[in-house]
């Protein structure tokens, strides 16, 4: 038998209250217990009826995302949180992810996706709406390639002769074709490259330019 789950909507949108309100009264192990539409309020009722699941709206929060989340843990550790964004999560997902969000949906979706949601939550699951989930996957991707790249500052640290080779390689050059070049040997021209690495914090080639680099 399945557990009942006791969920807290603090959540200003009438249109999506509205579809959830619709649904949940039908669903035999899901008790809408009651709603609020300021973060005050949101607190309040985490504190007093300790939820099981909490659907919570980003709009609400006016940017202040990890200060409300670490009160809401602490008024209430075993509430788990469905975040409720409009439109693009603009990096926010990851965020909340890290924080401790069990799951992020948008307002566009169904109150049968969302009902799912719930329950995938309550189950220990992670619940991410499609929309998205190609936003955070665009995001972190955005953010790996932020990171592989050197900062520009750094660059002030390498020799002329690691210069040298920065150069060779952003023109597509292999480590040999760069050594006949120098008229140095491959190797040197490996240790360069270690050297290189360590200035930029860095631990392969391909970091140092976007795009496929030749070995």
């Amino acid at each position: 038998m399945q557990s009942h789950i006791t969920t807290l909507a603090g959540v200003r949108d009438s249109r999506f209250l509205s579809g959830l309100r619709s649904r949940a009264p039908g669903q035999a192990d899901l008790e809408l217990a009651s709603e609020a539409h300021t973060v005050s309020q949101t607190l309040a009722m985490v504190r007093s009826l300790q939820p099981d699941i909490l659907l919570l709206d980003f709009e609400m929060l006016d940017g202040d995302l990890a200060p409300i989340l670490l009160r809401i843990n602490a008024e209430s550790p075993r509430t788990k949180i469905l975040l409720i964004f409009e439109g693009r999560a603009n990096g926010v997902a990851s965020e909340a992810l890290e924080l401790g969000v069990r799951g992020c949906i948008t307002k566009s979706c169904s109150p049968e996706d969302c009902l799912r949601a719930i329950r995938a939550v309550r189950d220990g699951d992670l619940w991410i709406g499609r929309k998205l989930l190609v936003q955070l996957v665009d995001d972190l991707l955005a953010q790996r390639r932020h990171q592989e790249q050197p900062a520009d500052g750094c660059l002030t640290h390498l020799t002329i002769r690691e210069s040298e080779i920065l150069i060779w390689i952003k023109q597509g050059m292999t480590n040999k074709e760069i050594a006949r070049k120098l008229g140095i040997s491959d190797t040197t021209v490996k240790t360069h490259l270690q050297h290189m690495f360590h200035k930029l914090n860095i631990s392969r080639r391909a970091q140092l330019l976007p795009g496929v680099i030749r070995d």
